[in-house]
């Protein structure tokens, strides 16, 4: 059974995300993007993008090569209400109001609305968003989780290759 906090913070989530943007998840609103990329996710090993490669291998082989908002939305909005979960979890919230807000104030931010701008990858970079919350409760919750931690923060960055960059860069600046 799932607690109880759990269970508000999830469905906040996908009510706010639905609320916030089933209109792009009900029209095929295309960008520059969007329209080169119809039945695909773009550069995947060749820019470093290695993990999305394999996300879209899988989805292509599962549900086919089609641009499909509906589905994606909706995959996007579970994605971010477990990750809001694993918030919870990691901040040890115990107020349901707190929760609720969790869910839908990480739904409802806006760097969400402009991921969904390119609806062809914002289930793989929501999944990143996950690998990088659940990397956080390993290292936090068991003994030798941080080599599983790392594992997923590895696989995260194989998503989004502009954040290693940033990451590298900042420790560079903050060890100068």
């Amino acid at each position: 059974m799932l607690d109880k906090k759990y269970f508000y913070t999830i469905n906040s989530a996908i009510i706010c995300g639905l609320i916030a943007h089933g209109f792009m998840f009900l029209n095929k609103i295309s960008f520059h993007d969007d329209i080169g990329q119809l039945f695909g996710v773009g550069q995947t090993y060749g820019i470093g993008r290695w993990f999305l490669g394999i996300i879209s291998e899988i989805l292509n082989s599962t549900v086919g090569k089609y641009s499909m908002p509906w589905f994606d939305g909706l995959l996007s909005v579970l994605l971010i209400g477990i990750s809001a979960c694993f918030v919870v979890n990691l901040l040890e919230m115990q107020n349901v109001f707190s929760c609720i807000l969790v869910g839908g104030m990480m739904e409802v931010f806006p760097a969400v609305a402009v991921t969904y701008l390119y609806m062809f990858t914002a289930s793989a970079y929501f999944f990143a968003v996950l690998l990088t919350v659940a990397s956080l409760y390993l290292t936090n919750h068991f003994r030798h989780g941080a080599w599983g931690g790392g594992d997923f923060i590895y696989m995260r960055v194989g998503n989004i290759p502009s954040i290693s960059r940033l990451v590298v860069r900042n420790h560079v600046m903050y060890a100068a």
